[in-house]
């Protein structure tokens, strides 16, 4: 295209011997393909923010806590972390205790429980909480307490998956029971996306672990 232009403005100068003229409309030109490079460097850039093809990979981490110091992990379904620290992507959702995996990828996903070892007011027999990571309803780790005559225990895990956008991961009571937590930074869940899948499709198959 400016060798096109080139060559006009050389016939014009020819023509009219009008330097001048040739000189502004060759600045013109060059204004005009450098406002084209802008618009497309505009683009490029915007796609890589939204994780579009050949951008960087978005940024998914979250964190949650029980708000309350004496914490109920409840009998059924996913542990409610009411107090989300950290939710970038907005995969946790605070009211329910899921996060659900915005897109396809590989995540580290990690939790702590500090039990405070039974009922407060002493009513109930000593704890021993066994307590799942849960993946679309499966057990993909579990954690299990033995503390003794209901002594204060805290145990934690830390696993690597690869999960589908739109999978749901949560925290679980493995035996359908109601346990007490410490709650702030005692007990908490969370997760980051480390690597997009550049292939979602293909997941390898992971075997559930043998329950006794």
């Amino acid at each position: 295209m400016l060798a096109a232009l080139v060559a006009v403005a050389a016939g014009q100068l020819v023509q009219t011997g009008n330097l001048e003229t040739v000189v502004q409309q060759l600045g013109a030109s060059v204004d005009e393909l450098n406002a084209q490079v802008q618009e497309l460097q505009s683009r490029v850039d915007k796609q890589g923010a939204q994780g579009g093809s050949g951008g960087s990979k978005p940024t998914v981490a979250f964190m949650a806590q029980y708000s309350v110091d004496n914490a109920i992990g409840v009998a059924q379904g996913p542990y409610v972390f009411d107090n989300a620290i950290l939710n970038i992507g907005n995969g946790y959702n605070p009211a329910t205790g899921e996060f659900t995996a915005p897109v396809s990828g590989v995540y580290i996903i990690a939790v702590q429980l500090f039990t405070d070892g039974g009922d407060p007011d002493g009513d109930t027999d000593p704890e021993h909480p066994f307590a799942d990571i849960k993946v679309n309803g499966n057990t993909l780790a579990r954690l299990a307490f033995e503390e003794g005559d209901g002594e204060e225990d805290s145990d934690s895990t830390t696993v690597t998956t690869q999960l589908r956008a739109g999978d749901k991961v949560w925290i679980q009571s493995d035996e359908g029971e109601e346990y007490h937590y410490w709650g702030g930074f005692h007990t908490f869940f969370t997760g980051t996306l480390v690597a997009t899948d550049p292939q979602p499709d293909v997941f390898q198959t992971t075997q559930a672990p043998v329950t006794f």
